[in-house]
């Protein structure tokens, strides 16, 4: 019995050692076919490809604008390729394309390409062309309040003057009025130049030798001239040169020293005079008034954004390349400043004010674009004049 119960113990125990090496065993390794993309292993099974998520890559490329859908605009000025200011206004042109993702396109042109100067507010008008580029003193005979527009003589004193005058002191608005009412055009701005100046081939010293004199010149300085003893002539800016070279005038205006250089006035012309009649002037872009009211706001927006905006660069440009041209052509070409005295300088301001007076009793939109300029020149204490004393 007792044998018997050994034997059966020492069974249970080889079950039990048994049982144990299996369960400690490593099971045998599981063949998974390989993944790779369009190959499908004999025997195995294939699981279905999942399709990865896509995302399109965002574009910095602009809209393209149906070529149906594109407003071609003629852009007209009265400049020719050559000056500064031609090239900066192509960078408006070239803004607008860019900012409206090609809804406009404005192809510009030179001086009497289409019209001439004197007309292109009548042909934006007409729709003939789309925007123009100029003085509204061109128009003043019909409407006096643009000859102040350019700017009067005499006036502010800076850059800073001037902008705080157009774009604080309403005058921009007010001239706006005009544009709209009398021309079915809309200005978009008026837009700063580095200044306009008087060339002459003879020297002037003083106020006396502005006596006897024909000057090419236009507006509010043609009758300023006149007042000093000089005759104005007009001619367009084309004609400058000739005149001056043959004799027939003996001095001209024609914005400052990069625009006349530009037309190479200083080959015969040597004098340049100091001050500059007006020391910083402003021109005008506008275009049809019927066109601009069908324009969305954002287009608007954009229009009157990027001429405000680029006019900056206009006029920086203008006062970087006077300075430039003055020294490297104009004066190695033998051309000289003529400075005038403080005397000298007081009689030209007074002759000034009587221009100032004569545009302001033309009618009452000239007197308010008058008194707008010269209440802000009594505020700084450049003048006592005061436009509310004209009867």
């Amino acid at each position: 019995m007792k044998k018997s119960i050994i034997v059966l113990s020492c069974l249970i125990m080889v079950i039990v050692l048994v049982a144990g090496l299996v369960g400690c065993s490593t099971p045998a390794p599981t063949t998974t076919a390989p993944t790779t993309p369009g190959v499908t292993t004999p025997g195995a099974t294939t699981p279905k490809p999942t399709t990865p998520a896509v995302t399109t890559p965002a574009t910095t490329k602009p809209a393209t604008t149906p070529a149906a859908n594109v407003m071609k605009w003629k852009f007209h000025t009265h400049l020719q390729p050559t000056e500064m200011d031609y090239k900066v206004l192509s960078i408006i042109c070239d803004d607008v394309n860019l900012m409206t993702d090609g809804q406009i396109e404005i192809t510009i042109y030179p001086a009497a390409a289409i019209v001439p100067a004197t007309e292109q507010m009548d042909a934006v008008g007409k729709n003939a062309i789309q925007m123009q580029y100029s003085t509204g003193s061109y128009n003043a005979g019909t409407s006096p309040e643009l000859d102040t527009e350019t700017g009067m003589p005499m006036t502010w004193k800076g850059l800073d003057d001037m902008l705080v005058i157009l774009y604080e002191r309403g005058f921009e608005d007010l001239i706006r009025k005009t544009y709209a009412e009398k021309y079915n055009n809309h200005l978009i701005g008026l837009v700063a130049v580095s200044g306009l100046g008087a060339i002459f081939s003879k020297p002037i010293n003083s106020y006396a030798d502005f006596k006897g004199l024909k000057i090419r010149t236009f507006g509010s300085l043609a009758k300023w001239f006149e007042t000093m003893g000089a005759t104005p002539v007009y001619v367009p800016g084309n004609e400058i040169y000739t005149g001056l070279q043959l004799g027939t005038f003996q001095a001209a205006t024609w914005g400052a020293e990069n625009g006349m250089a530009a037309r190479g006035l200083h080959e015969v012309a040597k004098y340049f005079l100091v001050p500059k009649p007006v020391v910083t002037h402003q021109n005008a872009i506008s275009m049809n008034l019927d066109l601009w009211k069908s324009l969305s706001p954002k287009l608007q927006k954009i229009v009157t954004s990027v001429v405000r905006n680029d006019s900056i660069t206009l006029v920086t440009k203008g006062l970087a390349e006077d300075a430039r041209i003055w020294s490297t052509v104009m004066v190695p070409a033998g051309c000289k400043y003529n400075y005038m005295g403080p005397e000298d300088i007081t009689k030209m301001t007074t002759a000034a004010e009587t221009v100032w007076t004569d545009i302001a009793k033309k009618s009452p939109r000239a007197k308010e674009a008058v008194g707008i300029v010269t209440d802000y020149l009594r505020d700084k204490g450049y003048t006592t004049y005061d436009v509310k004393n004209i009867q």
